[in-house]
């Protein structure tokens, strides 16, 4: 930037004149400024954009900070800044001189190594991260606006089968995997939700569940059916624990998501089922209530979601399903 001493004191003159002072009053009221301001460099105000955090890690801390706040899971904050961190490491630039370009050629590195599917979620997440940056006026140009989503063929993710239901039940080896099973699939709650669960949490004469660390942290009530409720109970009757959590370890601790994941995949294993996860329940636990006529926005409440969006892309209706339903209203 400029030095503007000159400047500044032709700008004090001409307001001394303007205000009346004498030639000779203004001469001695400006040899002073110079006096005063000779060990000062006088430069013009800088009204550019000045970064407040200059380092990557400054950064993607206060981006975490806002996501958190915004009500995102502490999982969901943590996918983002881990993929940002692994694109700026690979970029190996500072964040805020990446470009457009740099951008394309990751994405297109990218589209070797995951599915489109993944790959546009990477990009979901850097041009998040990106508008952010640029509504704090941290950049002032967005790079990732040039750049469209990533087309992908969309699979169909479909729910269990009722001969694979009977098959997975079948093949439940203990109280709590059959326990566990039901549970998922009579209600439809999250890995997550499931391991956090307390047996106070379960009300087996009403057939309440109350679901307390629900996505974003949202308390709410589901239900289950009597099937579940009947093997709830044996599982619980069974145990000379005095522990307070609805599933345990052999430790006697509270059940962990990859135990709880491990022990559908097992099931999964043993009645010859592919894709035995807890998603999947949770995808058939929709898809079977919206067979059964129940309305989306309800189905919507039991499941957490606050778009209706998300529920719709967990209900998967068989074609003979859509044709009779066409014949009941055609």
């Amino acid at each position: 930037m400029k030095n503007c001493q000159e400047e500044l004191f032709q700008n004090v003159r001409n307001s001394l004149i303007a205000s009346g002072f004498s030639p000779v009053s203004i001469d001695r009221i400006i040899n002073i400024f110079i006096i005063n301001l000779n060990e000062y460099d006088i430069t013009e105000k800088c009204t550019a954009i000045e970064v407040r955090e200059t380092t990557s890690e400054k950064i993607l801390k206060l981006y975490a900070g806002i996501l958190l706040t915004e009500g995102k899971t502490q999982k969901t904050v943590y996918g983002y800044v881990r993929l940002i961190s692994r694109f700026l490491y690979e970029m190996n630039k500072p964040l805020l001189e990446v470009n457009v370009f740099d951008i394309r050629v990751w994405l297109a590195k990218m589209q070797q190594q995951v599915s489109l599917r993944t790959c546009e979620n990477y990009r979901s997440y850097l041009s998040a991260f990106y508008q952010w940056l640029t509504r704090e006026e941290l950049i002032s140009t967005n790079p990732t606006a040039k750049i469209k989503p990533i087309k992908y063929d969309d699979v169909v993710r479909l729910p269990f089968s009722e001969i694979e239901l009977d098959a997975l039940r079948s093949a439940c080896a203990t109280l709590r995997e059959r326990a566990e099973f039901e549970l998922f699939i009579s209600s439809g709650v999250r890995v997550s939700e499931l391991c956090a669960m307390n047996i106070t949490d379960i009300n087996l004469n009403s057939l309440d569940v109350l679901v307390r660390e629900g996505k974003g942290n949202k308390q709410r009530t589901t239900y289950i059916n009597t099937v579940c409720a009947v093997h709830l109970k044996r599982y619980l009757e069974s145990r000379t624990d005095d522990a307070q959590y609805l599933f345990i370890t052999r430790n006697h601790t509270r059940l962990t998501k990859s135990a709880a994941e491990s022990d559908l995949k097992r099931i999964g294993q043993r009645a010859n089922v592919p894709i035995t996860h807890p998603h999947r329940c949770r995808r058939t636990f929709a898809s079977d209530l919206a067979r059964k006529g129940m309305d989306v926005r309800t189905i919507q409440q039991l499941m957490g979601h606050s778009n209706i969006n998300t529920t719709m892309g967990y209900i998967t209706l068989s074609n003979e399903h859509i044709k009779n339903e066409y014949r009941r209203f055609a």
